[in-house]
């Protein structure tokens, strides 16, 4: 048995929390590789398996790598989003202190 498909919810921060909703049968133990994702505009979230491929070792862990690198090798977008993210998040929590809002 394999994960076929994860469905779940993704917040606008790009936080998701996902399941396995189906699963394929496979004689021998394969990993998801490549996955096609639906998101709706009310952040629910598919992926669905696509290509699978072997991971003998390390199994749920590949998952997760899948699912959490969104910039493949490019480790410049990734930082450079990181570093966004962080001056996002300073702005937001000065506006909430000017503010006095809780936004989550």
């Amino acid at each position: 048995m394999y994960p076929k498909e994860f469905r779940g919810q993704i917040d606008h921060w790009g936080n998701y929390k996902v399941r396995i909703s189906k699963r394929g049968f496979a004689l021998f133990k394969t990993t998801p590789q490549k996955f096609e994702v639906l998101i709706e505009d009310n952040g629910r979230i598919q992926f669905t398996t696509t290509e699978r491929g072997w991971d003998l070792t390390r199994g749920s862990k590949t998952i997760g790598r899948l699912f959490a690198n969104h910039f493949g090798k490019n480790e410049f977008k990734k930082n450079q989003f990181e570093a966004n993210k962080k001056k996002l998040f300073v702005v937001i929590n000065k506006l909430k202190e000017e503010f006095h809002l809780y936004l989550g």
